[in-house]
């Protein structure tokens, strides 16, 4: 009863039900129970919530609560970088440049390096201009 009477509360004061799924999810990755913090974060992500998207992204790539996949952990991070997550971005980025998950490719290496970049992205902004001094 008392999620129920949540969720309405929610859902009158305009937000999505994704945003109870992204707080519990977060909350469940802090205490350690990743599966429990996958479930909870992939309905999120899958409705669009890109920090939920990122967050399931992580967990992918670091095999927590999940078998390790790297090619979903790439999927998610494209979703999350392409609704302007800059972590995202940048582990897109990064992706990219090392070539070891997706074929290595400059170009969209440093297409996402810039826009983790522009949104302030201390480590993109670094290796951005690292790969324009060896241009």
């Amino acid at each position: 009863m008392p999620r129920r009477w949540l969720l309405a509360v929610l859902r009158w004061i305009g937000l999505a039900p994704s945003a109870l799924s992204l707080a519990e999810g977060k909350a469940a990755y802090r205490r350690g129970e990743y599966s429990a913090a996958l479930g909870a974060l992939l309905p999120a992500a899958e409705a669009g919530d890109r920090d939920a998207q990122y967050c399931v992204a992580t967990l992918y790539r670091d095999g927590k609560g999940t078998p390790q996949d790297e090619d979903r952990a790439i999927h998610w991070y494209r979703k999350a970088a392409e609704r302007g997550h800059a972590e995202a971005q940048f582990e897109l980025g990064r992706a990219y440049d090392e070539g070891t998950v997706v074929p290595q490719d400059d170009v969209e290496a440093a297409r996402w390096y810039e826009q983790a970049a522009r949104h302030g992205h201390a480590k993109a902004q670094y290796l951005l201009g690292l790969m324009h001094k060896h241009i």
